[in-house]
């Protein structure tokens, strides 16, 4: 679509952040942060310091001495299309947003629901004739969800 995008993201119940907000911000993350780091490099650190573990119960333990938060999800939709924007307001020399307000979310909380939302998504390039089959869509997860291959 030309001028609007549907994710549909699934959150784990049992995860942390491996780092704090404060190890984020401090020097022992960005280390290797340098005006000259190239794109790739950039974006592999941008997912190191939000990598997320598993909370057993011996590893919740640790994670609450490191005062350690449970993930919000509108922070880290917010923290990928900020980052996002920056990246692509300096590839393209331009400046100011890029996503405009309003978003709308809205929670599956069952399973009829999800097939629903899965069907509407991938069958939206159809329905706006920008290809007669969810397959043809590029920018899709339709042969994903399709496959029975393990990912």
């Amino acid at each position: 679509m030309p001028n609007h995008f549907h994710f549909l993201v699934y959150i784990k119940d049992n995860l942390v952040y491996k780092y704090s907000i404060d190890q984020i911000n401090s020097q022992d993350v960005n280390v290797n942060v340098n005006v000259n780091v190239n794109v790739n490099d950039a974006v592999r650190l941008e997912f190191k310091k939000w990598e997320t573990l598993s909370k057993s119960d011996s590893v919740a333990d640790q994670l609450a001495l490191n005062n350690n938060k449970i993930p919000n999800p509108t922070s880290h939709f917010s923290h990928l299309f900020n980052s996002y924007t920056k990246y692509f307001n300096r590839f393209h020399g331009r400046h100011g947003a890029l996503f405009e307000r309003p978003f709308k979310r809205k929670q599956i909380d069952s399973d009829e629901y999800l097939k629903q939302a899965v069907i509407y998504i991938h069958n939206n390039p159809v329905h706006h004739s920008f290809v007669s089959h969810p397959i043809d869509y590029p920018w899709s997860s339709y042969l994903t969800c399709v496959s029975d291959k393990k990912i």
